[in-house]
């Protein structure tokens, strides 16, 4: 009697090679189909069978064109065809904006990748399907989010403006009569009367303070930056003729290397390195306080460094201080609004750069920020040639 004869077993590495090939189809998180010339569906994965709700039994009475919407039915098949005539690799998310259609006739966005494979049988097609619908959708929600934010943004920004512009004209007459009182009615008051009324005056210059800070900061949000060429060396010159009497009053040092020019908005890049000076000398306690500042060059960047040698900031607070209203002593300790470095950081952000701090109490403070010259060298080197 003769043998059956199987096909397998006279190449039993083939038939496993392509046992392994079908492991690793069905084993695909995406969906994929084999398609022929014809465009019919000679092979699928569980992944497309889930995706597109058809039974496997199914599959075999489709062509391609079957998923896709009724609509785009002709256009697709031609495209199909032109394909076929010049097949090349496709990435997935390359081409036209897709939908699928599942078995019950409900169409979604996939992405699709398109390999071309050569085959004993001829040219076939690999396809692979990816469901976008959720991405789609929380792109949708983040677009509506981010809106929603701007939008929440903006209005804040205009009721910081508006809201302090109000509170300013109750805030002067209330320290314009305080001031009446003071020199009408002093000599006729008790010393805890006018007490009161220093308390008052005091009580409307803070807040006075505190109003004008909050328009900087509101003003910094809504305004434009005039971008232009800005000197830092005349700058920080500028900024020490400025407060040179704070300098005399506390006998101190400020000085700077030479600081390189750079682009960006000159009225904020100056109020950026006035904060900072400032801050390093008002909290000081040295006999001779001390501000310096130099620059470094990075790779993409200008590094900048103002050091002072003051009262120095606990590590807990170095990344709180930068935040608004974010004080860490009391008036009667060191006076101002807690918007200072909050000014300062959004001036940084705004010009593309960050801004930290490396301090230790007691030892002084070192405030780095950084600031992009890839756009300065540009300008520069237009006017060199």
């Amino acid at each position: 009697m003769q043998a059956n004869h199987n096909p397998s077993e006279e190449h039993p590495l083939e038939s496993q090679a392509e046992e392994y090939i079908q492991y690793t189809f069905d084993a695909s998180p995406i969906g994929m189909i084999l398609v022929n010339s014809e465009q019919k569906i000679v092979m699928n994965n569980q992944s497309f069978r889930s995706m597109f709700g058809y039974a496997d039994a199914e599959i075999s009475k489709l062509v391609i064109n079957d998923l896709v919407p009724v609509g785009i039915r002709p256009d697709h098949s031609n495209y199909f065809e032109q394909y076929m005539r010049q097949p090349v690799a496709r990435a997935m998310g390359e081409g036209r904006f897709l939908q699928g259609v599942k078995s019950n006739g409900n169409s979604f966005p996939v992405e699709v990748a398109l390999t071309p494979i050569e085959t004993s049988s001829g040219l076939h097609i690999l396809v692979s399907i990816v469901d976008i619908s959720e991405r789609i959708h929380f792109e949708e929600v983040l677009t509506k989010t981010n809106q929603a934010l701007k939008e929440s943004n903006e209005e804040l920004k205009q009721f910081a403006y508006v809201a302090s512009h109000d509170l300013q004209t109750p805030l002067r007459s209330i320290s314009g009569f305080a001031h009446f009182l003071k020199e009408d009615y002093g000599n006729l008051l008790d010393d805890k009367a006018n007490e009161y009324i220093e308390r008052i005056i005091t009580s409307c210059e803070r807040q006075r303070v505190l109003i004008n800070d909050l328009l900087t900061y509101s003003r910094l949000e809504n305004r434009k930056s005039s971008i232009q060429k800005s000197d830092l060396n005349q700058l920080f010159d500028e900024v020490k003729k400025s407060i040179s009497l704070t300098i005399e009053e506390k006998k101190a040092q400020v000085f700077r290397e030479e600081l390189p020019v750079v682009e960006g908005d000159s009225s904020q890049l100056y109020q950026l390195l006035q904060n900072l000076i400032e801050n390093g000398l008002k909290y000081n306690q040295q006999p001779q306080p001390i501000v310096s500042m130099t620059a470094t060059r990075e790779k993409e960047n200008w590094l900048f460094t103002i050091t002072d040698n003051g009262i120095g900031i606990s590590l807990e607070y170095h990344n709180r201080i930068f935040e608004i209203f974010r004080r860490l002593h009391t008036q009667e300790e060191y006076s101002g609004s807690g918007i200072g470095l909050a000014i300062c950081r959004k001036i940084v952000q705004r010009h593309h750069g960050k801004i930290w701090v490396e301090s230790i109490p007691g030892e002084g403070s070192k405030f780095h920020f950084t600031l992009p010259f890839s756009q300065t060298n540009k300008l520069l080197n237009q006017e060199a040639s």
